[in-house]
């Protein structure tokens, strides 16, 4: 790992550490909870658009969990 990238997973972490950062996480953790329910889902379209959200939303909320085991992995 570089030293640029060393900083900027090092930032990453600083903004995990943030309020804002946890306000974020608990408001799409909501909205990925309402969107993982078949209640509502009326018929295919609905369904493989909700999974793309919720896809989309998985990606945000293992976020910080990818940043940190990519450092850590570089400290080997």
């Amino acid at each position: 790992m570089t030293d640029e990238d060393r900083r900027r997973f090092e930032d990453l972490v600083a903004t995990f550490a943030t309020d804002g950062w946890r306000h974020f996480i608990e408001e799409f953790s909501d909205v990925a909870s309402s969107l993982d329910t078949i209640q509502g889902v009326n018929d295919e379209r609905t369904l493989d658009r909700n999974k793309g959200k919720l896809d989309t939303l998985n990606i945000l909320l293992t976020y910080e969990d990818a940043v940190r085991r990519a450092l850590d992995e570089s400290d080997i």
